[in-house]
């Protein structure tokens, strides 16, 4: 793989910040990224707009890792990063060798190009209010 970037917490943070703000134009959302001994984790407020499932999916897409809670265990995730910060997923290890239930995403390869991006598991945290 080409050249490989390691971002922190607040980097994704700005990352799924500026994704949102695609996804959902007109919304205000709050981004907070916050790391701990043992973690991190990001937060995301906002009021009104979009529901919380639509809003996951733009965020998760920038999780770093996996956890599979069947048989208590943590697989990691690749992406590709374009020069634009979108994010693709690239490879995700899965846990079904394992009798898991998280299944084989891709395989590790070239780029084509982007850089490859790794990034801590973080955990997501939201809230959404309605006037």
């Amino acid at each position: 793989m080409g050249d490989v970037h390691y971002l922190t917490c607040a980097d994704t943070a700005k990352l799924v910040r500026t994704a949102l703000r695609e996804s959902f134009p007109g919304v205000k959302f709050s981004v907070r990224a916050k790391t701990y001994s043992g973690g991190a984790s990001i937060s995301v407020w906002w009021t009104d707009g979009p529901m919380r499932a639509d809003v996951e999916a733009v965020a998760r897409q920038f999780e770093g890792a996996d956890f599979d809670g069947m048989i208590d265990l943590k697989s990691s995730r690749q992406h590709w990063l374009t020069a634009d910060g979108r994010v693709r997923l690239a490879y995700r290890e899965g846990t079904t060798g394992s009798r898991g239930v998280i299944e084989l995403h891709g395989r590790r390869a070239d780029s084509g190009g982007t850089a490859g991006a790794f990034w801590g598991r973080f955990h997501l945290l939201h809230a959404h209010s309605l006037r």
